[in-house]
């Protein structure tokens, strides 16, 4: 796994890289580490990383605008913002940030942070066979919007496109139910919550890229749906 680390502080970085090496070696994680106090130079690298801490006010470019670059090489990346700023946080939201760090480092609210990312990292390289008939295609979790029924079997829409499956809802209801970003708003419809933008006690809006789809809540489902949400944003 390839990290970087990113703030024109280099006591910070020191600090972020000590407690990082500190979590790999107790928990016997390989990590490859990139340090850099010049968000320049990092901004004109095509390097992939599976997981960056930028710093936000930085010189040159800023930390936001880092952010964007690194999601245009890895989509997936996993970023920590590294902040004392609050001001910043409704347009770090924006860029689909993980968690944000605030300064001094607490190596235990680090440590916290990196074993649930950890779990997102894995499950969002995890992939699930399709069966339709004599149709098999690989996909990833991570790509798939929603699932719902259409007569009595379920229908995985992605991010590329619609397939149908031989099985029923409660199929994928239990082959899904560990990994987080999943819940079920509605008795036909399991939704990814990584593409949720908004909603209410009666609807759900996903989005992705210029698809837009509209998802009913039920009122059973609600309450659930709300604490998965909530839970998997870290509020």
């Amino acid at each position: 796994m390839k990290i970087l680390i990113c703030d024109d502080d280099i006591s910070v970085v020191q600090t972020m890289k000590a407690n990082i090496v500190a979590f790999a070696e107790k928990h016997k994680i390989n990590f490859i580490i990139d340090t850099c106090t010049n968000s320049e130079k990092v901004y004109k690298t095509e390097t992939r990383y599976d997981m960056a801490f930028i710093d936000i006010e930085m010189p040159h470019i800023d930390g936001l605008t880092l952010i964007s670059h690194l999601k245009e090489i890895n989509d997936n990346i996993i970023v920590f913002v590294i902040t004392s700023y609050e001001c910043y946080l409704d347009s770090a939201m924006d860029l689909d940030v993980f968690r944000y760090i605030s300064k001094p480092i607490d190596y235990h609210r680090l440590s916290r942070s990196l074993e649930i990312a950890l779990k997102r990292f894995r499950e969002s390289t995890q992939r699930i066979t399709l069966e339709y008939y004599d149709e098999y295609y690989s996909i990833f979790t991570k790509d798939i919007l929603f699932i719902t029924t259409e007569n009595s079997r379920a229908v995985v829409v992605t991010k590329q496109r619609k397939y149908h499956t031989n099985k029923r809802m409660s199929y994928w209801r239990d082959k899904l139910k560990e990994i987080e970003y999943f819940a079920q708003p509605h008795h036909s419809y399991l939704v990814n919550l990584r593409y949720v933008s908004e909603f209410n006690k009666t609807e759900l809006s996903l989005v992705c890229d210029n698809q837009k789809y509209k998802i009913p809540i039920s009122q059973r489902g609600y309450p659930n749906f709300k604490k998965s949400y909530f839970s998997y944003m870290g509020t």
